[in-house]
């Protein structure tokens, strides 16, 4: 992702900043069905080594260390970085992508572009992932919870080919669709006709 956002970066003049969290000790123990079990254990994933981890991303990229069920706010670590416009949620549990999701629909507006760009890498595959468990059963609660914060599939996946097409079934789109931005034309549509 570092070196992507540094080829948005240069190509368009947009400033992208990269930031990682992870609790560096591996995933939490699974707590019920939710969190399928079946597939995942209490420390897989731990980080391999931290302090090469750390001097990879030096300038390129923030990592936030801890839990991030107990991070009280998103708005605190993007404040450095301007809006949120994409997000990998690579959390593989359901208790993990719950919180994610709950950190990233409870920000305020000016922390979230008016659409955000989200990859979920366990909502596909031969494993029998579902939407009654996991990260499909996060994003189902998420959008039940929230009137205005709704995640949608990407539906400009039909438009991708070959392998393109396989990685972007796990696109989706948080679309914010209460956020300021989304109502500017509507705001210079009503002047026009006031105008008239």
């Amino acid at each position: 992702m570092t070196n992507l956002a540094e080829q948005v970066s240069a190509s368009t003049g947009v400033n992208v900043s990269v930031f990682g969290f992870d609790t560096a000790e591996g995933l939490p123990a699974p707590e019920d069905y939710r969190d399928h079990p079946e597939l995942f254990s209490e420390d897989d994933y731990p980080m391999q080594d931290f302090d090469l981890l750390q001097a990879e991303l030096a300038g390129r990229a923030k990592l936030v260390i801890g839990d991030i069920r107990k991070i009280e706010s998103l708005d605190e670590v993007l404040s450095e970085g301007g809006p949120l416009g994409f997000a990998s949620i690579d959390v593989d549990i359901y208790t993990s992508a719950k919180s994610a999701l709950k950190l990233i629909t409870e920000s305020s507006d000016g922390s979230l572009m008016p659409t955000v760009g989200l990859h979920f890498d366990d909502v596909w595959s031969e494993w029998g992932y579902n939407r009654f468990a996991g990260e499909l059963l996060a994003i189902d609660e998420s959008n039940d919870e929230s009137d205005s914060h709704k995640i949608d599939k990407d539906r400009y996946v039909h438009y991708w080919h070959g392998e393109s097409k396989a990685l972007h079934a796990a696109m989706y789109m948080l679309h914010v669709l209460d956020h300021p931005d989304r109502f500017k034309n509507l705001k210079l549509s009503t002047r026009v006709i006031q105008d008239r």
